[in-house]
């Protein structure tokens, strides 16, 4: 057996914030870390760490996408929405910007409903108003 084979199907799904707390353990030992005061090492230790959080929910986020539903979306009023299409969508956090990547269901001419949105509890997009949402509709 093989390393690769050996690494869970979840680990590899989280590469890039493993390989980012790498670097994270790695500069804990490096020189310049261990030359600063220790509110200084906070201080970087906090910025790289909200880092590897926002990596981890990026990734966690692509883990879900695109959302696309089994059975057919209805809007409000009961209308089957038959137009699939990816979109994206900016969401600012308390660890940084990240991307969902999602499908919007609608129909010509009407705006797109996003069943990702709903299922991850994400705000509105009509918090964006007077300006285009990020991802756009």
């Amino acid at each position: 057996m093989n390393a690769l084979s050996r690494i869970s199907p979840l680990e590899r799904e989280y590469e890039q914030a493993q390989q980012n707390f790498d670097r994270l353990t790695s500069y804990l030992d490096s020189e310049e870390a261990l030359a600063m005061s220790h509110s200084e090492l906070e201080r970087e230790l906090e910025k790289r760490g909200r880092e590897l959080m926002r990596l981890l929910l990026q990734e966690h986020l692509d883990k879900c996408s695109p959302g696309q539903c089994d059975r057919p979306v209805k809007d409000a009023d009961g209308v089957k929405l038959t137009i699939t299409r990816p979109q994206q969508r900016k969401i600012e956090t308390v660890f940084g910007t990240v991307t969902v990547e999602r499908v919007g269901y609608g129909l010509k001419g009407t705006q797109s409903l996003h069943p990702l949105d709903a299922e991850l509890n994400l705000p509105d997009d009509s918090l964006f108003a007077g300006a285009a949402p990020p991802g756009g509709h």
